[in-house]
C-alpha cells in the first residue's frame, strides 16, 4: 500500500489484507476470551454482591434468632415463678380449707 493512503477496513475494524483465514480464526478467539474475561468479571461482581446480602442476611437471622431465645427464656423462667407462686396459693387455700373444717367441726361439737 502507499503511504498516506486509508486502509479500507472490515466491519470488525481489521484491515482487509490482514484478514487470511488464520488471523480471522485468532481475532475471533481474541474477542471471545475478551468477551467471557468481562462475563467472567460481572459474574464475580454479582457473587459478591450475593455474598454480601447473604452474610447481611444471615446475621440478621441470627441476631433475631438470638432475641427470641432470651424472650423464650426470660418467659419460661416466668411461667416457671407463676407455677412456684399457683403452687404455694394452693396448699395455702388447702390450709385454708381445713382450718375452716376443723372450725366448722369443733363449732357443731361445742353447739
Amino acid at each position: 500500500m502507499q503511504a498516506g493512503m486509508d486502509e479500507t477496513k472490515t466491519s470488525v475494524g481489521v484491515p482487509e489484507h490482514l484478514l487470511t483465514k488464520k488471523n480471522v480464526s485468532a481475532y475471533m478467539l481474541e474477542m471471545q476470551i475478551i468477551s467471557l474475561e468481562k462475563q467472567r468479571k460481572e459474574l464475580l461482581t454479582v457473587n459478591n454482591r450475593w455474598d454480601q446480602q447473604f452474610r447481611q442476611m444471615k446475621q440478621c437471622y441470627e441476631k433475631k434468632v438470638t432475641e427470641l431465645k432470651t424472650i423464650l427464656e426470660t418467659m419460661q423462667n416466668r411461667v416457671r415463678e407463676l407455677e412456684k407462686e399457683r403452687h404455694k396459693m394452693q396448699k395455702e387455700c388447702q390450709r385454708l380449707e381445713a382450718l375452716a373444717r376443723d372450725q366448722h367441726l369443733q363449732e357443731m361439737c361445742y353447739h
